[in-house]
């Protein structure tokens, strides 16, 4: 069952000024949120570098791993 959007319920779980079609933002510190960035072993060979000039160019200071399945480190 679908709840109405003018429900006193769907009025107690969010403020609906802070929704969006997208959902809700959240303020966050992506420096505290990300560790290590994750490429899939399956991704193409450059998308490696790709991930690597996104990471920097939005200033993250993390390193970024393309791991390979078929070799034990």
């Amino acid at each position: 069952m679908k709840r109405e959007a003018n429900s006193p319920s769907h009025q107690r779980l969010s403020n609906p000024s802070e929704l969006t079609n997208d959902g809700k933002y959240v303020k966050v510190e992506l420096e505290k949120l990300i560790t290590i960035v994750y490429v899939s072993p399956m991704a193409p060979s450059y998308f490696k570098n790709v991930t690597e000039s996104v990471v920097s160019k939005y200033g993250l200071n993390k390193e970024v791993i393309k791991p390979d399945l078929y070799t034990l480190k």
